[in-house]
Protein backbone atom coordinates (compact mmCIF):
# COMPACT_ATOMS: atom_id res chain seq x y z
CA UNK A 1 0.00 0.00 0.00
CA UNK A 2 1.65 3.83 -0.83
CA UNK A 3 1.12 6.65 1.42
CA UNK A 4 -1.63 7.63 -0.97
CA UNK A 5 -4.01 5.14 -0.34
CA UNK A 6 -3.64 5.01 3.32
CA UNK A 7 -4.13 8.11 3.31
CA UNK A 8 -7.47 8.35 1.08
CA UNK A 9 -8.48 5.25 3.20
CA UNK A 10 -8.07 6.84 6.84
CA UNK A 11 -9.95 10.05 5.24
CA UNK A 12 -12.62 7.64 3.73
CA UNK A 13 -12.96 6.05 7.99
CA UNK A 14 -13.02 9.38 9.05
CA UNK A 15 -16.09 10.98 7.03
CA UNK A 16 -17.57 7.62 7.39
CA UNK A 17 -17.08 7.69 11.27
CA UNK A 18 -18.29 11.45 11.17
CA UNK A 19 -21.42 10.46 9.34
CA UNK A 20 -22.46 6.92 11.11
CA UNK A 21 -22.22 8.89 14.13
CA UNK A 22 -23.90 12.05 13.74
CA UNK A 23 -26.55 11.44 10.66
CA UNK A 24 -28.95 9.59 12.70
CA UNK A 25 -29.35 11.72 15.70
CA UNK A 26 -29.94 14.37 13.05
CA UNK A 27 -32.11 12.08 11.43
CA UNK A 28 -34.05 11.21 14.49
CA UNK A 29 -34.23 14.84 15.12
CA UNK A 30 -36.03 15.68 12.30
CA UNK A 31 -38.61 13.21 12.60
CA UNK A 32 -38.89 13.14 16.15
CA UNK A 33 -42.67 13.85 16.97
CA UNK A 34 -43.95 15.26 20.33
CA UNK A 35 -46.84 13.36 21.89
CA UNK A 36 -48.65 13.97 25.21
CA UNK A 37 -51.05 12.34 27.13
CA UNK A 38 -53.49 15.21 26.78
CA UNK A 39 -53.05 15.04 23.06
CA UNK A 40 -53.79 11.44 22.73
CA UNK A 41 -56.95 11.67 25.26
CA UNK A 42 -58.39 14.96 25.21
CA UNK A 43 -60.25 16.24 27.88
CA UNK A 44 -63.69 15.60 27.53
CA UNK A 45 -67.12 17.71 28.45
CA UNK A 46 -67.98 14.86 31.31
CA UNK A 47 -64.50 15.29 32.72
CA UNK A 48 -64.64 18.94 32.68
CA UNK A 49 -67.91 19.05 34.31
CA UNK A 50 -67.23 15.95 36.67
CA UNK A 51 -64.44 17.65 37.72
CA UNK A 52 -66.31 20.77 38.76
CA UNK A 53 -68.77 19.21 40.60
CA UNK A 54 -65.92 16.77 42.43
CA UNK A 55 -64.02 20.61 43.67
CA UNK A 56 -67.54 21.59 44.74
CA UNK A 57 -68.23 18.62 46.44
CA UNK A 58 -64.39 18.73 48.42
CA UNK A 59 -65.03 22.03 49.28
CA UNK A 60 -68.13 21.51 50.63
CA UNK A 61 -67.17 18.90 52.60
CA UNK A 62 -63.83 20.29 53.86
CA UNK A 63 -66.12 22.94 55.88
CA UNK A 64 -67.74 20.51 58.01
CA UNK A 65 -65.25 18.48 58.37
CA UNK A 66 -63.61 21.32 60.13
CA UNK A 67 -67.04 21.61 62.00
CA UNK A 68 -67.94 24.59 60.52
CA UNK A 69 -71.55 25.91 58.92
CA UNK A 70 -70.64 26.94 55.83
CA UNK A 71 -69.92 30.72 56.84
CA UNK A 72 -66.20 30.19 55.33
CA UNK A 73 -67.50 29.38 52.29
CA UNK A 74 -66.12 31.23 49.05
CA UNK A 75 -69.50 31.07 46.88
CA UNK A 76 -68.06 33.18 44.14
CA UNK A 77 -65.41 30.34 43.31
CA UNK A 78 -68.36 27.24 44.21
CA UNK A 79 -70.77 29.00 41.95
CA UNK A 80 -68.07 29.44 39.25
CA UNK A 81 -67.35 25.74 39.40
CA UNK A 82 -70.95 24.64 39.14
CA UNK A 83 -71.56 27.01 36.32
CA UNK A 84 -68.74 25.52 34.37
CA UNK A 85 -70.19 22.08 35.23
CA UNK A 86 -73.20 23.11 33.73
CA UNK A 87 -71.88 24.77 30.50
CA UNK A 88 -70.39 21.05 30.07
CA UNK A 89 -73.26 18.93 30.79
CA UNK A 90 -75.25 21.42 28.14
CA UNK A 91 -72.59 21.00 25.40
CA UNK A 92 -72.76 17.25 26.27
CA UNK A 93 -76.46 17.79 25.11
CA UNK A 94 -76.02 20.41 21.98
CA UNK A 95 -73.20 18.45 20.63
CA UNK A 96 -74.77 15.11 20.96
CA UNK A 97 -71.61 13.46 23.03
CA UNK A 98 -72.34 9.86 23.97
CA UNK A 99 -72.25 9.33 27.89
CA UNK A 100 -72.58 5.73 29.32
CA UNK A 101 -75.52 5.77 31.89
CA UNK A 102 -72.87 4.46 34.27
CA UNK A 103 -71.18 7.85 33.88
CA UNK A 104 -73.91 9.61 34.31
CA UNK A 105 -75.77 8.34 36.87
CA UNK A 106 -72.30 8.82 39.09
CA UNK A 107 -72.15 12.01 37.88
CA UNK A 108 -75.85 12.50 39.46
CA UNK A 109 -74.84 11.17 42.28
CA UNK A 110 -72.23 13.36 42.92
CA UNK A 111 -74.67 15.90 42.63
CA UNK A 112 -76.70 14.73 45.07
CA UNK A 113 -74.10 14.45 47.35
CA UNK A 114 -73.57 18.54 46.99
CA UNK A 115 -77.31 18.97 47.27
CA UNK A 116 -77.00 16.98 50.61
CA UNK A 117 -74.08 19.50 52.00
CA UNK A 118 -75.97 22.51 50.85
CA UNK A 119 -78.97 21.45 52.43
CA UNK A 120 -76.36 21.67 55.45
CA UNK A 121 -75.35 24.73 55.25
CA UNK A 122 -76.64 27.29 57.74
CA UNK A 123 -78.55 29.72 56.42
CA UNK A 124 -77.81 33.72 56.41
CA UNK A 125 -77.51 36.21 54.48
CA UNK A 126 -74.28 35.50 52.99
CA UNK A 127 -75.30 32.41 52.05
CA UNK A 128 -78.97 32.32 51.00
CA UNK A 129 -78.42 33.49 47.58
CA UNK A 130 -75.89 30.98 46.96
CA UNK A 131 -77.86 28.20 48.35
CA UNK A 132 -81.08 28.55 46.23
CA UNK A 133 -78.66 29.42 43.20
CA UNK A 134 -76.72 26.75 43.53
CA UNK A 135 -79.35 24.51 44.01
CA UNK A 136 -81.38 25.52 40.88
CA UNK A 137 -78.20 24.82 38.89
CA UNK A 138 -77.77 21.08 40.22
CA UNK A 139 -81.71 20.60 39.59
CA UNK A 140 -81.54 21.68 36.04
CA UNK A 141 -78.00 19.60 35.58
CA UNK A 142 -79.76 16.52 36.49
CA UNK A 143 -82.68 17.02 34.80
CA UNK A 144 -80.20 17.23 31.68
CA UNK A 145 -78.19 14.34 32.98
CA UNK A 146 -81.43 11.90 32.94
CA UNK A 147 -81.60 11.86 29.10
CA UNK A 148 -78.40 9.90 29.32
CA UNK A 149 -79.86 7.44 32.12
CA UNK A 150 -83.03 7.35 29.90
CA UNK A 151 -83.20 4.69 27.37
CA UNK A 152 -83.34 6.67 24.01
Amino acid sequence: MTINNVKNRSISMWILSFLVIFSPSSILLAHQITISFDSLFPVTWYQKGLESCLYVWQALSDVFIRNGDGELLSCDILLGRLVLAQFCIQRMTQENVACLPEDSAYLVSVLNKVQGLLAMILITQKTEDFVLCAGDMIASMQKQLLQFTSPR
